[in-house]
């Protein structure tokens, strides 16, 4: 996974692979299916503060080493 701008590089969200996670403070603050799940859950649990929010990637099912990209509500529904 890339950098991501503010996202301490200590942190191991690989127990959150195919997941949406929310960072405040470098803390995962909340996690969720949707991008918007993991903000709602990080507001609830940090209200005064803003959380970024990232999708953690999980490996192809292929093992080709290539990363999946981040589900589409499309295919929660499907």
């Amino acid at each position: 996974m890339g950098a991501v701008p503010g996202l301490p590089t200590h942190l191991d969200l690989t127990p959150y692979a195919g997941r949406w996670v929310a960072i405040v403070r470098g803390r995962v603050a909340g996690v969720g299916l949707s991008a918007e799940d993991a903000r709602r859950l990080a507001k609830r649990n940090r209200p005064k503060e803003e959380a970024a929010v990232i999708f953690v990637p999980s490996e192809s099912p292929h093992g080709d080493g290539d990363l999946d990209p981040p589900p589409t509500p499309a295919d929660r529904n499907a």
